[in-house]
């Protein structure tokens, strides 16, 4: 057996064990593009529950990425509180926001290159943005991925 077989084989006896998860993450159901990608950025190093509920905040008080882009550093830095790393993010935030509507006309990069322009985005984040927003395939690499490799060459062990 190939190592893209015996990978679609575990995948798919992990996917019948576990099934679909109720978890929202938080890059998920945003609706506009925008607000994925700064829920995001805002993610890095955080929580998903946390990034949520604080995201959820922003976005009520700033319903428009204009808004958020003539948002108050000192304003979106209260909402950010309780968030890891709150200081760069609501810059990160903020300036994407700029960036955004001054070189893209208020869209979210369909491409790499320009997403990883934007503070905040690297190449995890960028990847997220072009599965969840623009449907291009894409795999987002997280640090849960070594712990799925771990769990394989595990498996593969017992077998032996």
């Amino acid at each position: 057996m190939g190592k893209r077989e015996e990978f679609v084989r575990i995948f798919k006896k992990a996917e019948r064990k576990y099934g679909e998860s109720s978890k929202r993450l938080a890059g998920e159901k945003w609706g506009a593009a925008w607000r994925t990608l700064i829920a995001t950025i805002m993610s890095a190093q955080s929580r998903d529950e946390t990034t949520i509920k604080i995201a959820s905040e922003l976005f009520k008080k700033y319903e428009g990425l204009g808004k958020l882009a003539k948002a108050k550093y000192s304003d979106v830095i209260r909402i950010f509180k309780g968030l890891n790393y709150n200081k760069t993010k609501t810059r990160n935030v903020i300036v994407s926001s700029k960036l955004l509507i001054s070189n893209f006309n208020g869209n979210v990069p369909d491409n790499i290159e320009d997403l990883t322009t934007l503070p905040g985005v690297g190449r995890k984040t960028a990847n997220l943005i072009l599965s969840e927003v623009h449907k291009k395939d894409s795999i987002t690499i997280d640090t849960h991925l070594m712990l799925l490799e771990l769990c394989i060459l595990k498996l593969q062990k017992r077998r032996k």
